[in-house]
């Protein structure tokens, strides 16, 4: 990338740090709590409910490890014996519209999903949903999390038809948060180069975090895989954030060699992140 704009891999290496933290700084309160003004709980719930899902499941959450180039102290912390790799997790909540309402980490890969989700301090913010007819609302999880009136699981035991089908049904419905996890790893091919993934010397955290932001911006302009599934479109409110992300892409449509927009191919390169592929042909 050095001939394309022109500046020292030690100069790029900054700009792309001070932009990345840039945008972590401004726009990570987006994906940090699950009260945020454009969600319309309600109205998630509804389109879950049409899907063949439980009445008052307004959102989906999963966790997802990420594996790291091993480090040469602390180990056994990022050690998996589940998957057998060094990595961190992140957790997802995804709302049926294609949006992330909530990501956390990085966390230790050898701690659970259920640890995670306890250390994220994420029940706070569910416990005083409630529905318009004042009934609680739900996440839906896989089998490693704990039940909770406000978090449904899988029947553990599904030793009766019924159970087999309400787990079949439900497995359609969540699968929505493994697609949320993979346009991630698709549109930023970086945060799966395990090898430049580095615990204690980059801010992976940021990485993931701003990709997961990114990723909202690209189905707000785009859409996605989910919207369509359930049949919801993003909200308007993303739609100002978004369009400045566009202008980007197409300044460096128009002109990916100019020095003078070395900034917006920094930025770039932060939503690709791997040879100038343009996020928009996705």
């Amino acid at each position: 990338m050095v001939p394309m704009f022109g500046r020292s891999t030690s100069e790029l290496y900054d700009i792309f740090n001070t932009t990345l933290h840039d945008l972590y700084t401004r726009h990570a309160v987006r994906v940090q709590t699950v009260n945020q003004p454009w969600v319309d709980h309600d109205a998630f719930a509804h389109a879950v409910f049409l899907r063949g899902g439980l009445p008052y499941i307004w959102a989906f959450i999963d966790g997802t490890i990420k594996k790291v180039c091993k480090p040469g102290v602390g180990q056994q912390h990022l050690c998996s014996g589940h998957k057998c790799i060094h990595g961190v997790k992140y957790q997802h909540t995804m709302a049926p519209n294609g949006l992330v309402v909530h990501c956390f980490g990085p966390f230790e890969g050898r701690q659970p999903d259920a640890v995670m989700y306890h250390d994220s301090g994420i029940d706070a913010h569910l416990q005083p949903l409630r529905s318009a007819d004042g009934s609680q609302l739900a996440l839906y999880g896989d089998g490693g999390y704990a039940l909770r009136p406000w978090l449904f699981t899988p029947f553990r035991n599904a030793n009766t038809q019924d159970k087999r089908d309400f787990n079949a049904m439900m497995a359609q419905a969540r699968i929505c948060v493994e697609w949320g996890f993979g346009k991630v790893s698709t549109l930023f091919a970086f945060v799966n180069y395990y090898a430049n993934q580095k615990f204690f010397l980059q801010p992976l955290g940021q990485y993931f975090t701003v990709a997961t932001i990114l990723g909202n911006c690209h189905t707000c302009l785009y859409g996605s895989e989910i919207g369509s599934f359930f049949g919801l479109t993003p909200p308007p409110q993303w739609k100002s954030t978004c369009s400045k992300v566009e202008h980007l892409y197409f300044s460096m449509d128009r002109y990916p060699c100019k020095r003078n927009i070395v900034n917006t191919g920094v930025v770039h390169q932060l939503l690709s992140l791997e040879k100038c592929h343009v996020m928009t042909r996705y």
